[in-house]
């Protein structure tokens, strides 16, 4: 049960990335906002998912590696957006 969870949001990463790839072509900020939050919820899926796999093993260390992987997630959801503001700012020095 564990492994298609797992699975599932693996999936669910994929197909946001998939789905915030092709929103670019759209040059829409909102859209583009829209699907990063959709990037940044199947991360976050990931981290739940390896807190409940960690707990269900009873390992000692559970809280400390899913919060170490959470702020590596974090990092990149920061990216993400320092990605996505610099993007907005190109598109109205264009327009």
């Amino acid at each position: 049960m564990m492994l298609a969870i797992a699975t599932l949001g693996f999936i669910k990463i994929i197909s946001s990335i998939v789905g915030l790839t092709k929103s670019r072509k759209l040059h829409s900020p909102a859209i583009t906002f829209i699907k990063s939050l959709n990037v940044i919820d199947g991360l976050m899926a990931i981290i739940v998912t390896q807190y409940a796999i960690l707990s269900t093993e009873s390992s000692h260390n559970a809280s400390e590696s899913t919060g170490l992987f959470g702020m590596g997630l974090g990092s990149v959801i920061i990216l993400i957006g320092l990605i996505l503001i610099i993007y907005v700012h190109k598109q109205k020095k264009a327009s």
